[in-house]
């Protein structure tokens, strides 16, 4: 359901976008994406994750390890520094206006939290980022999560604020995280198959939509 929810969820955005914005602005923007090596450096972490991906686990394991929280560990932060970088774009798309549009060093400037709340300000996006708990994100780049064996849940400090998941919600949470993010990673077929669309109906505005 999460990898369904995010292809919905970047469709109808796409949509919306293309709705309402001149495809040579969107271009424009994209132009300006695309050509930052930190495009390149996302493609390469796409496809890292897919190889990486054959070796997670299917399914929680019953018995509470600390080499099994590592794991989600490792999973979590690849799929959130990923998804960071999909949220960058999709936030500057959201953001356009024809003539004012900020560059994109002005986005790549952006942290985590300024992005999410970007997202949440759009009907599509807001979905999307509640699969990314932010203080889990913080908690995990300094150490794996405090874990109670008996109680079989585990505990993510950042700074003053704890999180509490039991240890089948860490994996359900960490799983969920990365089929998000590639759900997200069709963005890039959606925008061509949404351009090709609005360039068949302008050479054929006489056919059925």
């Amino acid at each position: 359901m999460p990898y369904l929810a995010a292809r919905a969820g970047l469709w109808q955005f796409l949509m919306s976008l293309y709705s309402r914005t001149p495809s040579r602005a969107i271009r424009a923007v994209l132009e300006a994406c695309f050509a930052d090596n930190d495009h390149r450096r996302y493609l390469h972490s796409i496809r890292l994750l897919t190889v990486a991906a054959g070796r997670f686990r299917a399914q929680p394991l019953q018995r509470v390890s600390d080499r099994a929280a590592v794991d989600l560990q490792n999973e979590y932060l690849r799929s959130v520094s990923i998804f960071e970088q999909q949220l960058r774009v999709l936030a500057c798309l959201a953001k356009i206006e024809p003539g004012k549009s900020k560059p994109w060093q002005y986005w790549q400037k952006q942290n985590l939290i300024n992005l999410m709340a970007m997202a949440a300000a759009q009907d599509e996006l807001r979905p999307l980022i509640s699969v990314l708990d932010r203080h889990v994100r913080n908690a995990l780049t300094h150490g794996p999560p405090i874990i109670e064996r008996a109680a079989r849940r585990c505990q993510f400090w950042d700074q003053d604020t704890c999180v509490t998941w039991s240890w089948d919600e860490y994996f359900r949470n960490t799983r969920a995280l990365t089929l998000t993010v590639l759900g997200c990673a069709n963005f890039e077929s959606f925008r061509q198959l949404i351009e090709v669309q609005l360039l068949a109906r302008f050479l054929a505005p006489e056919l059925p939509r």
